[in-house]
């Protein structure tokens, strides 16, 4: 075959027509591609399996019960009175009324935190440790505001709540208005009593009155 020189016959030349004609640099571009994609996805990996490591060694689940004393922290509170600066980063002290699994706590919220919701997750919270008194004799502790757990007297009520609704209201005239206290439904059959015996007494006042010829028919009521 050398001596007849080129024959065009060849196996390889037969079956290079059907295959892609591919550059050099292409080929090395994607060789570069392959190798820059495998090492992306062990790096993302290897910082995976770092993270799972550095958590379960920093993380610790704080144990608390019923009873602790606990901090607050402020972060999501954006309705303080303050300035953003002067805000301290914890509020409390402020006991534990009830857990919610090991994730949530019922927290017994007083002063200026009253209003909002109580149940707060075991991130947002902080045990309180006592300051040494040797190390810090000068150092105050702010004194502790435990909410009422009981409940108040029955007294002599005025207005009447239920569902967090007003459906009665009724003062007498020995008590001022600094006097008047929210009092429970089985009271609003004395408050129903009192407003029909003034209303009562006062339509036979105006009778007799009118009988006695002191004013019109038309000042009369019942």
């Amino acid at each position: 075959m050398l001596e007849k020189g080129w024959n065009p016959k060849l196996l390889f030349h037969t079956f290079e027509k059907d295959l892609a004609d591919i550059h050099s640099t292409a080929s090395r571009f994607k060789l570069l591609l392959d190798k820059v994609k495998h090492h992306a996805n062990q790096s993302i990996d290897d910082a995976f399996v770092y993270a799972i490591k550095k958590w379960d060694k920093i993380h610790k689940t704080p144990e608390l019960k019923v009873g602790d004393l606990i901090l607050v922290s402020t972060l999501n509170f954006d309705n303080i009175r303050s300035p953003k600066k002067l805000k301290h980063s914890f509020s409390g002290l402020f006991i534990i009324k009830a857990l919610h699994g090991k994730n949530a706590v019922q927290v017994g919220l007083s002063g200026e935190l009253e209003n909002k919701n109580t149940d707060f997750p075991v991130s947002l919270l902080n045990h309180y440790t006592s300051s040494d008194k040797e190390l810090f004799p000068l150092r105050n502790e702010t004194p502790l505001e435990v909410p009422p757990l009981y409940k108040s007297e029955e007294k002599n009520v005025l207005r009447v709540f239920k569902e967090r609704r007003l459906r009665g209201k009724m003062k007498e005239n020995t008590l001022s208005d600094k006097e008047t206290h929210s009092i429970q439904m089985r009271g609003f059959q004395k408050v129903k009593y009192l407003i029909t015996r003034r209303f009562s007494e006062d339509s036979d006042m105006r009778k007799d009155q009118f009988l006695n010829k002191n004013f019109e028919l038309c000042a009369l009521h019942t």
